[in-house]
Parts: structure tokens; C-alpha cells; sequence
């Protein structure tokens, strides 16, 4: 616990922190990714949102 602590506090150079930064920024991104399969995220007409239309058959009621 203490080495992480060393870590954080320790004085950091501007070309550090963009690069903790950068590599932050492309681990979470890369995690997305790999994430991504296993989340059910439904876009466009198949979204469920079925309200209004009719089925084959069905007629529209007046």
C-alpha cells in the first residue's frame, strides 16, 4: 500500500502525466471493447419499442 502511495505523491513532470493520461485513457478504451460483447445494447428499429404498429393480419381500428 505504501509503494501506491509513493506513487501518487511523487512530483510528476508534464510529459508523465500525458503519458499516464494516454495510457489511462487507452486501457479503459481497450476495456470497452472487450467488454462490449457482453452488454445487450439494441439500436434502430429492433429497439422493442413497438408502440403504434401493427401486425401482419391486423387491421387499424377507426
Amino acid at each position: 500500500m505504501n509503494r501506491i502511495r509513493e506513487f501518487f505523491a511523487k512530483d510528476w513532470s508534464f510529459e508523465e502525466k500525458v503519458l499516464l493520461t494516454a495510457a489511462a485513457l487507452l486501457a479503459g478504451l481497450a476495456a470497452g471493447l472487450l467488454l462490449s460483447p457482453f452488454r445487450n445494447i439494441s439500436m434502430g428499429n429492433n429497439c422493442g419499442n413497438t408502440y403504434g404498429t401493427k401486425e401482419e393480419g391486423e387491421e387499424e381500428e377507426k
